[in-house]
């Protein structure tokens, strides 16, 4: 993997929070997913949610 072109990572606003834990648990609702699948919506999920609660609570 060449980690020199690797895209610059942009911010996550409020928006695009929601967008991803929105497209996370569409993705965890599918029956036909795959493991792989179901474990990135698992990790993007947690992760959309945690950063939703520490925006809060600031």
């Amino acid at each position: 993997m060449d980690l020199e072109n690797l895209p610059e990572p942009m911010p996550v606003d409020d928006a695009r929070c929601m967008k991803l834990t929105l497209a996370a648990a569409l993705v965890l609702g599918k029956n036909d997913a795959t493991p792989l699948e179901r474990q990135w919506a698992r990790e993007v999920f947690d992760l959309a949610h945690a950063l939703s609660e520490a925006r809060q609570e600031d």
